[in-house]
């Protein structure tokens, strides 16, 4: 981890409404981000209040969103990570698809902005080969930060671009060479997905980040299922200078190491990608697991006591033909463990547990408060909790 780690957790909303719930979904983002912004994490590099829209408020509270609204944010090269890079944040409504200043625009595949892709987006790219250059500027993308941006050569694209001397990156891996949208760069990974009946009842959502890391867990029926995004660096394995080693993970539960993360065609519920050293070049990954620390046995560790788990990094593969292989671990921002049941704190609540219903499977941990006890604390608000 690079510096310390903030966040915005313990979002509940639950309006009763679909769409109400993902502008109060979109709006808790994009507030993460600002307190982000704020913590001297990153700066706020574009924004659109989207079509119509006249803000970045709650729905209720006098200057809503319009559709499409994104927001683009800058983390600065420190320390160690010598490059920049940059989120892309977007709200997809129920209304038709993009074709504005937010165009284009495609969640998880699909048209964003439509029935099936209501909720909120994610997608992250850099530069490489000696050019630590802004792809959102080389796109033609606007960079006012004042809710008038557009996105470059709106709206067809591309909409992240590569400097003259240099190679642009962009997750999820459907983005990059060989990939479905490679042309334009418009996919993004949904962190929050509100399909009309079933984003009527409550949900919980939360972000966190530090330097070189972003988190989001997102639990669509507020029972304890979460979906879960992180993007940060990996050490790479001995010997292996990578330009830019960064792993990204969209939208997975469980975490499991026989699940392919970031498929080219950018259409399914495991989106991803990792910075392979072997292709220079975003491919798919997969994150694997030690057999011995996925085993009830072992977790909780009973070599202590009284027994605690034991958090492991995880480890990143490349997974995409002709490179495969190890390639390192993923930064201790995020990390696994088996045997422990979502919802749970560790480290005098310094960190939580997030990952589907069932306690013998393997789950992500991610940076906590250190005092808020209850992840799923039925007292929650649609403001959440800073930290």
């Amino acid at each position: 981890m690079s510096g310390t780690a903030y966040g915005v957790i313990n979002h509940l909303f639950n309006s009763g409404d679909y769409e109400n719930n993902s502008n109060e979904a979109w709006v808790a983002l994009y507030n993460a981000m600002e307190h982000f912004v704020t913590s001297g994490l990153c700066t706020r590099h574009a924004s659109y209040f989207g079509d119509a829209g006249t803000g970045m408020s709650f729905w209720d509270a006098g200057s809503p969103p319009g559709k499409n609204a994104f927001a683009v944010y800058k983390f600065a090269a420190v320390g160690a990570r010598t490059w920049d890079f940059y989120v892309l944040i977007q709200w997809s409504t129920s209304t038709p698809a993009a074709t504005g200043k937010g165009a284009p625009f495609k969640l998880r595949g699909g048209s964003g902005s439509s029935g099936t892709n209501i909720g909120v987006a994610v997608a992250t790219a850099f530069t490489s080969l000696g050019a630590n250059a802004d792809p959102w500027t080389e796109a033609g993308g606007t960079t006012n930060a004042d809710g008038t941006d557009a996105k470059g050569n709106y709206p067809t694209g591309p909409v992240w671009a590569a400097p003259a001397s240099g190679t642009v990156h962009v997750w999820p891996r459907s983005n990059a060479l060989g990939g479905s949208h490679v042309t334009n760069k418009e996919n993004t990974s949904g962190v929050v997905l509100i399909a009309n009946s079933a984003g009527l009842g409550p949900q919980r959502l939360h972000i966190m980040a530090d330097n070189d890391s972003l988190g989001i867990a997102y639990d669509q029926t507020n029972g304890g299922v979460y979906n879960v995004f992180f993007v940060t660096p990996y050490t790479p394995v001995e010997d292996a200078t990578p330009d830019c080693p960064m792993v990204m993970i969209g939208d997975t539960g469980d975490l499991a190491y026989t699940t392919l993360y970031g498929p080219t065609s950018g259409a399914t519920t495991e989106e991803g990608g990792v910075y392979n050293i072997g292709a220079e070049e975003v491919t798919s990954v997969l994150m694997d697991i030690r057999t011995l620390n996925h085993s009830a046995t072992h977790q909780p560790n009973n070599q202590f006591s009284p027994s605690r788990y034991t958090e492991e990094r995880i480890a990143v593969y490349g997974a995409e033909a002709p490179k495969y292989g190890a390639i390192g671990l993923a930064d201790p921002f995020v990390r696994q463990l088996y045997n422990c049941a979502t919802n749970s704190t560790l480290d005098t609540m310094a960190r939580a547990v997030f990952g589907g219903g069932s306690t013998a499977t393997n789950k992500i941990s991610l940076p906590w408060d250190g005092v808020t006890a209850d992840p799923s604390d039925p007292a929650s608000t649609r403001t959440g909790v800073t930290f």
